[in-house]
């Protein structure tokens, strides 16, 4: 993986904290113990995101994947979390397999360790299949090093939070021929079906940003925003928390046109306004509350839009 998709991977992650009510601190999770000696598993929060194949290519990336997606597990044993050997998450029905904790590559205990939420986080995509992936038939499988094991089912989840029961792929708008019991992932919007349009208004000091989703389970959305070197840097985002404007458009309505007039004012003040040159337009679900971070909600779903550039 690259630099640049690290950072891109980076940025996503970001926006679980970024699009939340704030707070802080780790609540008990819901774990699964075997007994008193094996290690223990919580719940597992997953995440899917689609991308624009802009997302990419504004990097000189032109084959990256169009659906990734995010793994969040809290993991311990009751000899202590140094105890562990080996940790993965792996699908029973695809070649799909993410170490997090030891294996061939001697992974370490902190490579994936997220101290603030105290879980274990790891991004995931597919090389064979970039526009889809499996919602169910995944396990995390976590050993100590007395020999003791445990095993935990889950689902990637649907939009909203809830666990499939029929549904089997999320796929990408690239995938021509979805197969049976699939769902689309979170619309990522173009501007040629969504209407997208971004302009600035340098003597009045504000941005208007228009669209118009057509995804019914889009709940609300950021703004990223980027300036105009050869290979875009990120400046800075813009959410619903952030701007009264924003705030003011949300929540969103499908097939319902979005006219957002952003004034500069309510832009971070470590962006510079006069910097920026293009934007990303992330769509949100609707978040279900994250157990590892008090106060704070988890994102199942987001989508990249095109990329739109002044």
């Amino acid at each position: 993986m690259s630099s640049i998709v690290r950072c891109v991977v980076a940025l996503s992650v970001m926006l679980l904290v970024a699009c939340s009510g704030g707070g802080g601190g780790t609540s008990v999770p819901d774990v699964l113990n075997t007994d008193t000696k094996s290690p223990v598993i919580g719940t597992v929060f997953t995440d899917i995101f689609h991308y624009h194949p802009s997302t990419y290519q504004k990097f000189g990336i032109g084959d990256a994947e169009r659906i990734e997606y995010t793994f969040s597990v809290w993991l311990a044993d009751p000899q202590g979390r140094e105890t562990i050997a080996e940790a993965y998450i792996y699908n029973e029905t695809s070649d799909a397999y993410y170490q997090l904790i030891g294996g061939v590559d001697e992974v370490t205990l902190d490579t994936h360790y997220d101290a603030v939420t105290s879980t274990y986080q790891i991004r995931g995509s597919s090389e064979t299949s970039p526009d889809s992936v499996n919602l169910r038939g995944w396990h995390v499988y976590v050993r100590d090093n007395d020999g003791n094991e445990t095993i935990r089912e889950f689902s990637l989840r649907l939009p909203g939070g809830d666990n499939p029961v029929s549904e089997s792929v999320a796929y990408s708008n690239a995938l021509s021929t979805p197969p049976a019991d699939s769902i689309p992932a979170l619309e990522a919007m173009t501007v040629t079906d969504n209407a997208l349009s971004f302009s600035v208004d340098v003597a009045n000091e504000f941005f208007r940003i228009s669209f118009e989703t057509t995804d019914t389970r889009a709940d609300t959305y950021v703004v990223l925003f980027y300036n105009n070197a050869a290979l875009p840097n990120y400046l800075g985002r813009a959410s619903t928390l952030t701007s009264a404007a924003m705030n003011d458009t949300s929540p969103l309505m499908a097939n319902t046109t979005v006219d957002l007039v952003l004034p500069w004012s309510e832009l971070d003040d470590a962006i510079d306004p006069s910097a920026i040159n293009g934007i990303h337009i992330v769509l949100l679900d609707e978040g279900i509350d994250y157990n590892y971070a008090s106060g704070n909600d988890w994102l199942s779903y987001l989508g990249y839009s095109e990329f739109l550039t002044l």
